[in-house]
């Protein structure tokens, strides 16, 4: 079964590991290529995000 962002999990804050380091990640509406090679997971709970996500800038991450 895959979720949905409408889902009852929100998603609080999701990370995902590329090249031995942690990265915040942000749900999206369209797949990205990193979506593609990696799986994000739920801070929170462990539970593996399976809709699109991208990855934060560090410009957006300090707003």
């Amino acid at each position: 079964m895959t979720r949905t962002l409408a889902s009852a999990h929100p998603w609080p804050r999701l990370v995902t590991v590329i090249d031995e380091r942690g990265h915040t990640v942000t749900p999206a509406c369209s797949h990205s290529l990193a979506f593609a090679l990696y799986l994000a997971h739920c801070t929170r709970c462990g539970a593996a995000c399976t809709d699109p996500w991208k990855r934060l800038t560090s410009a957006s991450q300090a707003a």
